[in-house]
C-alpha cells in the first residue's frame, strides 16, 4: 500500500472513530484524547490530519459530498427524468441522510454548523452544492426552468428547503423527512418551471 493510500486511509480510520464516539457522547463532550486513545493514535497523528476538533465537521460535510459525487450525481446526470423529478430525488437523498446517521447526529452537526461556522459550507467546491447547480444549469439548458433567477440563487433557495425539512423533522414534526420533499420540491419549483 502507498504512503498516499495509508494516509487516506489513516484519517478516514480517525474520522470514522469520532463518528462513532460523536453518536456515543456527543460533540461537546467529546475529545481528542479519546478519539485518539479509541483509534490507537497518538495526538501528533491527529493534528496531522485534522486542525481541530471541529475540522471534523468540515470532513463529514466531505464525506456526504463525495457520496453525492459518487453515487448520486452520476445517476441523475445520466437520467432521462424531468428537473423537477432529478431534483426530487436529490433532495430525498439529502434529507435521507439525515435519516441513516440520525436525528441526535445531525443534531449536533447542525448545532457545531452553527457554532464554527464556515464559509466553505456554501462552497461550489463542495460535491453536494456544486452537483446541484450543474442539475440547475442542465434544466434551464433543456428549456425545463426558467432563466429569470440565477442558478446560484435557485441552488441556495433549494438548500434552504431541504434543511428546513430536515430541521422540521429534528423538531419531531413528521416520522420521515422524506415524505415531505416531493411536495415541497414540486410546489417550489412551479414558480420557475417552464
Amino acid at each position: 500500500m502507498s504512503r498516499k493510500q495509508q494516509a487516506i486511509e489513516s484519517k478516514r480510520h480517525i474520522l470514522d472513530v469520532a463518528f462513532a464516539l460523536t453518536e456515543e457522547k456527543g460533540f461537546d463532550s467529546l475529545t481528542i484524547q479519546d478519539i485518539c486513545r479509541t483509534a490507537g493514535v497518538s495526538v501528533g497523528a491527529f493534528y496531522h490530519y485534522f486542525a481541530s476538533k471541529e475540522a471534523l465537521i468540515l470532513e463529514w460535510y466531505g464525506v456526504a459530498d463525495e457520496y453525492f459525487k459518487e453515487e448520486v450525481l452520476p445517476g441523475l446526470k445520466e437520467s432521462d427524468a424531468d428537473i423537477t423529478e432529478k431534483l426530487i430525488l436529490f433532495a430525498g437523498e439529502q434529507v435521507g441522510l439525515g435519516v441513516k446517521y440520525g436525528a441526535k447526529y445531525i443534531a449536533q452537526l447542525y448545532r457545531a454548523q452553527l457554532q464554527y461556522n464556515s464559509e466553505q459550507f456554501y462552497s461550489v467546491e463542495r460535491g453536494m452544492v456544486g452537483g446541484l447547480e450543474e442539475l440547475l444549469r442542465s434544466g434551464v439548458e433543456k428549456g425545463e426552468l426558467k432563466e429569470s433567477i440565477a442558478v446560484e440563487q435557485l441552488a441556495h433557495e433549494l438548500f434552504v428547503i431541504m434543511r428546513g425539512i430536515t430541521l422540521d423533522w429534528l423538531w419531531g414534526g413528521t416520522e420521515d423527512p422524506r415524505n415531505n420533499v416531493r411536495t415541497m420540491i414540486t410546489n417550489y419549483l412551479s414558480l420557475y418551471r417552464k
